[in-house]
């Protein structure tokens, strides 16, 4: 056997496993797995490794054992509530058994065979056995998972003050003042994927259902940094269970942080509205909350509604549902909240303590710029508007019919938000000055710029059978998507927002429209010279192939890429 056969045998592992020994999701795909524990090899480098599972010795998975915990559980809670009925069915077990070992405590490797210390850590964790924190017994742990989190934070939505959190987060814990469980489970679930390593990740799994489970209880103190906090964990969430392909699960987490910021009236700070109270039987009550202490918490609250605001517009377009914050006018919905600004700006304290806004959205769209600069420059108000007409511009093509009762006074809603988009455009960066941007500034600005690409795409698809300038408008924004992506090396980025996915999708059927209409015209109208056959189909592959790069990673990006390649076969 040649060198180069034994470094890749070795690499494999054994050629084959024991019957009955491969991981539940590989005999469920029917894949040839390598028994690697807690999991293996082919659900690691896909988009299932979260899914990997083992049978025990009786043929129980981990989730059904964990399923049994909790019946036995909730069995104990009826015992202790109503002692008379109780039937001693049920034994408790030492909920520290597992710690007290010779060794000291240490990370572990999952591809190793025996349990590591932080191995039993993991499992009482997240069984419900009695640890209610993995801070409790691993603060060094929790600590570098919390560094590498902060190392690539602008992955993911994160609003809150990084200073802060950190501080808090050194409290210890039981401290009313330290960051939520909830977040912080939240925190270490999105560590463990940006880690460079794979020694847990095998606990991904373990982690969200803590996280899920906390989220339940996070509201009951009522504290108003803990409600900014609780939208803080359901938007990590959202997008941790986006990427692994939980997308009705997602949207729950989505649609929860956007209805607590309306509930909480975090869509009308600084309204230049005063809440009318009505006489009335019902006496309401009032759960907004109170008045921030400092400009740094409101700015935690600005940007905490606008966040949500994001993940709700952009993925009540990619699933199809309705909005959540639906910025109506009627009922108190009208979002009067201030464009975001970056938070060193909130940390000066340089603001105008009378500043008073109104009609935020509404204003935007009738072309009205804000007058801060601050405002116009801050990469998540860029963001903020581009989720906008994203989602406006989808809604607007959804609009259209034959029998519109004014197609004339349609087609002037639609050039008048055309000039929203290139009033847009004209105020990101532009890609010239890529190679210049910080990591978290590219990482945003590239998002902005794909999906005001996007928007345009969405805006004409309806009409680009009928209008060569809405074929070439689509096309050309189809080029920027791709122009964009290369410049900015998306390929490289540790993580990218499963949005993006979508619109990678969108652009390659644009592309694939493109081919097909070039090859079944026999001649062009209007003057218009599309690119060759050539440039168009080597634009595709650009796009598919960063699909592909994206693909194990983003289940989102993996679904619309298996549909892109079976339209892509038919040219």
């Amino acid at each position: 056997m040649s060198e180069q056969r034994k470094r890749v045998s070795k690499l494999l592992g054994p050629s084959s496993l024991q019957r009955g020994k491969a991981c539940l999701n590989c005999r469920r795909r029917k894949m040839k797995c390598d028994g690697a524990r807690p999991a293996c090899g082919p659900c690691v480098h896909s988009v299932f490794a979260d899914d990997c599972e083992y049978a025990d010795a009786h043929g129980r998975s981990r989730t059904q054992m964990l399923e049994e915990t909790i019946v036995r559980l909730e069995e104990r809670i009826e015992e202790l509530e109503n002692p008379d009925n109780a039937a001693a069915s049920v034994l408790l077990h030492d909920p520290l058994v597992a710690l007290r070992c010779p060794e000291p405590l240490s990370y572990g490797s999952p591809k190793s065979g025996r349990s590591s210390p932080s191995s039993s850590i993991f499992s009482q964790f997240s069984s419900g056995t009695g640890v209610t924190s993995l801070d409790d017994y691993m603060p060094e742990l929790t600590s570098d998972l919390t560094n590498i989190f902060f190392r690539s934070v602008e992955s993911v939505p994160w609003f809150l003050h990084e200073r802060r959190f950190r501080e808090s987060f050194a409290l210890p814990p039981g401290n009313p003042a330290r960051p939520i469980p909830a977040l912080l489970s939240s925190v270490y679930l999105w560590a463990i994927k940006f880690s460079p390593t794979n020694d847990l990740i095998g606990h991904k799994q373990s982690l969200l259902l803590q996280a899920l489970s906390q989220i339940g209880l996070a509201l009951k103190d009522g504290l108003s940094h803990q409600v900014v906090q609780v939208i803080q964990a359901h938007v990590l969430l959202a997008a941790y269970l986006y990427a692994i392909g939980r997308f009705l699960e997602g949207r729950q987490q989505t649609s929860a942080a956007a209805s607590l910021a309306m509930d909480c009236g975090l869509h009308r700070i600084r309204s230049v509205h005063v809440p009318t109270h009505y006489a009335a039987y019902v006496d309401t009550v009032e759960v907004i909350l109170p008045e921030p202490h400092d400009w740094i918490e409101e700015g935690e609250r600005i940007g905490a509604f606008w966040t949500a605001f994001c993940q709700d517009r952009t993925w009540a377009v990619v699933l199809g549902v309705p909005v959540i914050i639906a910025d109506s006018g009627t009922n108190g919905t009208q979002i009067d909240t201030p464009w975001p600004m970056d938070m060193a700006v909130y940390e000066t304290g340089r603001l105008y303590p009378t500043f008073r806004t109104a009609a935020t959205i509404k204003t935007f769209f009738a072309g009205l710029t804000p007058p801060c600069q601050a405002q116009i420059a801050c990469s998540l108000t860029q963001l903020s508007k581009a989720c906008a007409l994203f989602e406006r511009a989808t809604a607007l093509a959804k609009a259209w019919r034959q029998d519109l009762p004014d197609v004339s006074a349609y087609y002037t809603t639609i050039s008048e938000f055309e000039e929203r988009i290139k009033k847009l455009k004209d105020q990101i960066l532009p890609v010239t000055s890529f190679s210049q941007l910080s990591p978290a500034v590219l990482q945003r600005t590239h998002l902005v710029h794909c999906l005001v690409h996007s928007a345009v795409i969405q805006l004409h698809s309806t009409s680009v059978r009928q209008s060569a300038s809405s074929r070439s408008k689509c096309l050309e924004a189809a080029c920027s998507v791709l122009r964009v992506s290369v410049a900015a090396r998306s390929q490289e980025f540790v993580y990218l927002d499963s949005v993006i996915g979508s619109i990678w999708a969108a652009a390659c059927r644009v592309l694939i429209n493109e081919v097909i209409f070039m090859r079944a015209a026999h001649d062009i109208d209007s003057g218009l010279l599309p690119p060759s056959d050539a440039e168009v189909i080597g634009a595709l592959n650009q796009l598919q192939a960063l699909m592909t790069m994206l693909a194990p990673s983003c289940a989102l990006t993996n679904y619309q890429l298996g549909k892109l390649l079976q339209e892509r076969a038919g040219i």
